[in-house]
């Protein structure tokens, strides 16, 4: 009976560390989803083309955000 409490408990700690794992790839491409269509946007929206890649508001929203992804890590 103890055998089986284990294997229990195992699984159920394996099943939580699946869905955490599960979770951060999920942040993770929604991260590099959102922000290549926001980057791209602002450069084909500019007049200046490539050099609006240059601008600070575009890597904020990634080093922001990439924060909140290695804090999930």
């Amino acid at each position: 009976m103890k055998l089986k409490k284990e294997n229990t408990d195992k699984y159920v700690r394996a099943q939580k560390r699946l869905q955490e794992i599960k979770g951060f790839y999920t942040h993770l491409v929604i991260y590099l989803v959102i922000n290549t269509a926001i980057t791209v946007y602002k450069i084909v929206k500019s007049i200046k083309g490539i050099e609006e890649f240059w601008d600070f508001g575009i890597f904020a929203v990634w080093f922001i955000w990439g924060l909140g992804l290695l804090y999930h890590a």
